[in-house]
């Protein structure tokens, strides 16, 4: 940690991790109850991952994402990271209101991205940076 100054992150859990929008996510979508195939819809929107996937060993990918699926979060690492955070989550991606809560209790600095999912709003990440540029240095 001697070398990070700041740390910027979006969407995901830090509480829970992964595995906390796997499940409500499997269901809306009707999939099979794996994270595997929630993976290969979510890349099937980018064309260089699906070509990535497409070529891949399915049984690698099935097992890293059975095992990404049931990893924590990360909640007592960043924590006590002492850097400034800026968490940031569009406002529809499941992990918005966790990450939110956890900006809340930590004291790190969060941003909503109003109207974007998971991938809209990786897709919207420089609406971040005025934000971030306002608030550096601060936690």
């Amino acid at each position: 940690m001697s070398r990070l100054t700041c740390l910027v992150a979006g969407g995901f859990d830090p509480i829970d991790g992964f595995r906390s929008a796997v499940g409500p996510t499997l269901r809306l979508l009707s999939l099979p109850a794996d994270a595997y195939h929630l993976m290969k819809q979510g890349a099937a929107a980018d064309p260089y991952q699906a070509a990535l996937i497409e070529a891949g060993d399915p049984s690698a990918f099935r097992a890293n994402y059975e095992a990404f699926s049931r990893e924590p979060g990360l909640q007592r690492e960043l924590a006590g990271s002492g850097v400034p955070l800026l968490l940031y989550a569009g406002t529809a991606d499941p992990w918005h209101e966790p990450m939110r809560a956890f900006a809340e209790h930590s004291g790190a600095s969060f941003w909503s991205v109003s109207d974007a999912d998971h991938k809209g709003c990786w897709d919207r990440s420089a609406e971040v940076l005025p934000f971030l540029a306002a608030n550096a240095g601060t936690p």
